[in-house]
């Protein structure tokens, strides 16, 4: 998947029949990025989902892909209105170290298609 057209999700507003792909870039420095082990993702607050290996997919990776096609979001399953996700980096198996943690918040619109 080539990601390099992609954009912030931080403060869009998103129709609700919108079909997105997520994903964050491994923001910790070079010294903790080897160490870390694998990601968390919450969506408002609550648990999601967690994604063992790079790139780091809200919903994961298609099976078969190698992890390079991300599998899509329908963003209108959350609902209308405000929503945060977040990513929390961690550097061991046992969930026990947080090694970093990073969010934003985008806005779901419920809309028809046309």
């Amino acid at each position: 998947m080539d990601r390099s057209a992609s954009i912030p999700l931080r403060g869009k507003t998103l129709p609700s029949f919108a079909d997105v792909f997520i994903f964050v870039p491994d923001l910790a420095p070079p010294t903790v990025s080897a160490e870390i082990d694998h990601l968390h993702f919450l969506i408002d607050g609550v648990f999601f989902r967690r994604e063992g290996s790079a790139p780091w997919a809200y919903n994961g990776a298609v099976q078969g892909s190698a992890g390079l096609d991300a599998n899509p979001v329908n963003i209108g399953s959350l609902g209308a209105g405000l929503h945060e996700i977040t990513a929390q980096y961690f550097t061991s198996v046992d969930d026990s170290v947080i090694a970093l943690e990073v969010a934003t918040t985008f806005t779901v619109v419920d809309v028809s298609r046309r």
